[in-house]
């Protein structure tokens, strides 16, 4: 392993040190014969169109040029390429399980994220989506509920997709792995009347057999996935004042779901499984939003209705045996109804820039768990627990920022939130579980509110430095159980998060540093006590998480562009009892303490590329008690290739040390199981532009 590990170091150093001729292919620099500078990044962090030095925070950032060239195909990658966040996968993207964490503020398999996750504005349930056909990606890091509302209080994460162009352009690629692995997607955009109305189309398809082999009866495809992508894009400009946008989108995934071993024949038999039957799992999402956009003296008036429903689903052997002793069935469907109306100034050359809005939101939440149990299990019968969400949210919110002495600029922003939440649930059963005290049912309801404040403070000591403070306040809506203590609700978690932070830009713009440090103080976390396979969510007493971020830009020769991050949390229960247990200094589980990246790309004037990246994720806890832990690990990638404006051409590979490591782990009847994270990986994939 130290071999493999040493050997892709050296490729990457080769990389970085590689010299070459001029460099004329515009990906991710402005380029003359004279200067070569890092070309400038706009974000709408903060609801406006901003160039990324010019905002009060810390946000990472990659456009679409970038995504391809890091092989960024799927959201689980904005999280292994970002300092200070991190996914637990617990499976297939379809399960809607695996959850996130960042700046160690984390969620569980149930209740609310902790993350919001945005594609053009709208509010996504579940995170787990192909990324293609996108403009770029946004993290903002530190709690954005002025702006975005309930389950950002750890930060958002914002996809923007490309708009329907006013020439025609296509693009078609294809592409082969390991593991019998084949993609095809493409793109085709143009204008219906030119000058009026444009409309685009995109497409994915995936199909795989999986990286699992499953010992009991010799099958390697044991987890094999087909997904596939659409998404439509319809943009009309009756007047230079009014945009209109209306775009849809689906999402169809199916596979088998059988991924879980004990954790310690991992790390000899990373990619096997040893079960009775394959399992299921399967998503499907369909999600339309309508985009209206009107411009007035010096206002900006902004329209986003949107419906959104994902189904998804799965079953798996939940005895992780051969044996016909449990399986456990998961089926969620979520729809989602929101409008959202921004009122802001459009008035470039003022100090003062302001916006106001209000959003609301309807969601229902149908989640059915059936526990089936073998006749092997001497209990053999099925229990369901069924439940509905209904939530009916809104909120008011309003931010504005001054400018003075065309240096020190001072934001403010305030928003009130109101959730009311409806539950009912219904447990039933057969065989033994078809008990009096197994066939019950109730209903709760309960509001939540809070309000967001935000404040920063940004100074530019020069044109190309600007240090800046900055303290909001999170929150995350509180819930009710369903896998046990049906019912019952937890309250609310709250977070004040402080950051100071400094972004600069060095040697005639070749090299941006951006620097943050982050302070957090968070109360009533919601905890998930576990008693596998049930659990229930409270709320413990506070922990506090602080550390930093580091990120790096640099184009230190033609043709070489070299990005870098790294992060420090430290995350820990201050204030927490479980039962005769004190867990006041136990680490936040899930939560790597380090995580890094470091990746650079040298584009030949000829039109051949050469990428590699480095990441590196720090150690972490398995669970609140830190029983277990995942050692840290790195893995190496790498990409070679060829582009000119019509035709490319690249080899890949991802994980090319082959490192092990588990992506989740959990402690059920004495015995813990764990889930091994994708193993080497490569293959060829080419594209034409017409």
């Amino acid at each position: 392993m130290k071999a493999r590990s040493a050997l892709a170091g050296l490729a990457l150093l080769l990389v970085l040190a590689t010299p070459g001729p001029s460099f004329s292919h515009d990906h991710a620099v402005n380029s003359t014969d004279q200067t070569y500078t890092l070309e400038t990044i706009t974000v709408s962090a903060d609801k406006r169109t901003e160039n990324i030095q010019d905002v009060p925070a810390s946000i990472s950032t990659m456009n679409s040029e970038q995504m391809e060239t890091y092989g960024i195909d799927s959201s689980k990658d904005i999280f292994t390429r970002t300092p200070n966040i991190h996914v637990v996968q617990l499976g297939p993207k379809a399960t809607s399980t695996s959850f996130a964490s960042m700046r160690g503020i984390s969620s569980y398999m149930t209740g609310n994220p902790a993350i919001g996750f945005y594609v053009d504005d709208v509010y996504y349930p579940g995170f787990e989506i192909n990324l293609f056909d996108i403009e770029r990606y946004e993290v903002l890091r530190g709690p954005q509920g002025t702006l975005y509302g309930r389950n950002t209080e750890a930060g958002v994460v914002n996809i923007i997709t490309k708009k329907a162009t006013n020439q025609w352009t296509s693009k078609m690629s294809a592409g082969l792995a390991n593991y019998n692995t084949q993609n095809v997607e493409g793109y085709v955009s143009g204008p219906l009347v030119e000058d009026k109305l444009f409309v685009r189309g995109a497409a994915s398809y995936k199909s795989t057999n999986g990286f699992f082999t499953n010992e009991f009866d010799g099958d390697h495809a044991v987890n094999e996935q087909r997904e596939a992508d659409g998404r439509f894009d319809l943009r009309w400009l009756p007047t230079d004042k009014l945009d209109l946008r209306l775009t849809t989108d689906i999402q169809s995934y199916h596979g088998n779901y059988a991924e879980f071993a004990p954790l310690d024949d991992i790390k000899d038999n990373p990619h096997k499984v040893d079960v009775d039957w394959p399992g299921k799992a399967a998503k499907d999402a369909l999600g339309t939003a309508l985009r209206a956009e009107y411009k007035m003296q010096g206002l900006k008036l902004l329209s986003i209705t949107a419906l959104r429903n994902e189904q998804t689903s799965a079953d798996n052997d939940l005895d992780f045996t051969p044996m016909d002793l449990m399986r456990l069935y998961v089926d969620k469907e979520d729809t989602l109804f929101s409008q959202e109306l921004r009122l802001l100034s459009d008035n470039g050359n003022s100090p003062l820039e302001w916006l106001a809005g209000a959003y609301l939101f309807h969601q229902e939440t149908d989640t059915k768990y059936t526990s089936h149990f073998g006749q092997l299990s001497g209990m053999a019968g099925d229990f369901h627990q069924d439940s509905l969400t209904k939530t009916l949210g809104t909120a008011l919110f309003a931010q504005g920022s001054y400018l003075f002495f065309d240096r020190l600029k001072f934001t403010a922003g305030l928003r009130y939130d109101r959730e009311a939440k409806d539950f009912d649930y219904q447990w039933s059963g057969s065989g033994p579980y078809g008990s009096a005290f197994f066939n019950r049912s109730g209903s709760s309801d309960k509001t939540y509110d809070a309000w967001l404040p935000k404040a920063s403070l940004s100074y530019t000591l020069t044109e190309n430095i600007m240090p800046y403070l900055s303290v909001a306040r999170g929150f995350k809506s509180g819930g009710f159980n369903i896998k046990a203590d049906a019912g019952k609700a937890y309250d609310s978690e709250f977070t004040w998060s402080y950051e100071a932070g400094i972004k600069t830009e060095w040697l005639d713009n070749r090299l941006q540093v951006n620097l943050a440090a982050f302070y957090i103080d968070w109360t009533d976390l919601q905890v998930e006590q576990p008693n596998y396979p049930d659990f229930t969510i409270d709320n413990a007493g506070s922990a506090k998480s602080q550390g930093f971020e580091a990120e790096i830009r640099a184009y230190p020769i033609a043709g070489l562009e070299i990005l870098g991050g790294f992060g420090l949390t430290q995350a820990e229960y201050t204030e927490y009892e479980r039962g005769d247990l004190d867990m006041a200094g136990k680490k936040i589980a899930g939560v790597p303490e380090l995580s890094g990246q470091l990746g650079a790309t040298y584009r030949f004037a000829n039109g051949l590329f050469i990428n590699a990246d480095y990441v590196y994720t720090g150690s972490s806890y398995f669970d609140s008690l830190n029983t277990r832990k995942q050692g840290g690990y790195q893995t190496v990638n790498a990409k070679v290739g060829y582009e000119d404006e019509t035709y490319e051409l690249c080899l890949w590979a991802k994980n090319l040390t082959n490192t092990i490591y588990a992506t989740r782990a959990f402690a059920m009847s004495d015995t813990w199981y764990g889930r091994a994270g994708d193993p080497l990986t490569f293959g060829l994939t080419g594209g034409i532009r017409f």
